[in-house]
């Protein structure tokens, strides 16, 4: 049987109607299937027991991309650049990604993906790239999504090096980033610039992290395509309570 992979939700609120739509963008659930998992997605707003019980019926969860984490999460005030927040959201993303964690679950996190497993575990942001003094490097690209912006360096001995290699071309598409890491977490890539990539959890099985969108790029490309297969996999060959 294919392996079935959690897909946290988005919201977001269609004003001429005022009606929330629960969504996920089509690409992640496009990414899951090329790669042979079974796509679920988890609506936002369900309940802790909805939660656990949807956890226990996956082989992976997939945290997407979307709005920024709200700064009171990593006890920040709010400063100027902050985007539109969502906290309910937040507080679902980051309850799972916890669950999922305790069930050693394979993790694959995705731009704010990444920065919620950061969270959720002790870690900050930068609130706006700006906030970086050595950021020279335009992390908000224009145009098609799928295209590459800036290299990223890879860190030897990691589980992404041995995926997708030392140094790859990635797509750009946000203005925060990981500022303390998260203890248990590893930085694993890096733009030239010092913006974190990538991260890893310390001495678990597959739970990585990109600031960048694979799902996208991989629509034109083959060289995201390990970073999806290498998840699939780790449901398979690692499973839960899997090292």
């Amino acid at each position: 049987m294919k392996p079935v992979i959690g897909v946290l939700g988005n919201l977001t609120t269609v004003e001429e109607r005022a009606v929330t739509r629960a969504f996920v963008n089509q690409s992640y659930i496009d990414a899951v299937e090329k790669a042979g998992g079974v796509p679920l997605v988890f609506p936002v707003g369900i309940d802790r027991k909805a939660t656990a019980y949807l956890l226990e019926r996956v082989d992976g969860l997939l945290v997407t991309g979307g709005i920024d984490v709200h700064p009171f999460y990593y006890d920040e005030e709010p400063y100027e650049e902050l985007g539109a927040i969502l906290p309910t959201m937040d507080l679902f993303h980051i309850e799972a990604v916890r669950k999922a964690v305790e069930m050693q679950m394979p993790i694959l996190g995705i731009c704010r993906g990444l920065q919620v497993m950061n969270v959720a575990f002790g870690g900050t942001l930068f609130q706006d790239l700006s906030h970086i003094p050595t950021m020279v490097l335009k992390h908000q690209q224009e145009g098609s999504r799928t295209l590459g912006m800036h290299y990223v360096e890879v860190e030897a001995g990691s589980r992404l090096r041995k995926m997708i290699g030392e140094r790859v071309m990635v797509n750009s598409l946000h203005h925060q980033s990981i500022k303390d890491l998260a203890p248990d977490f590893k930085v694993v890539a890096k733009a030239s610039d010092g913006v974190v990539e990538a991260i890893e959890k310390k001495e678990y099985g597959f739970c990585l992290g990109v600031q960048w969108h694979p799902e996208e790029m991989i629509q034109v490309s083959s060289a995201m395509k390990p970073i999806f297969q290498g998840f699939i996999n780790a449901t398979r060959t690692e499973g839960l309570g899997g090292k």
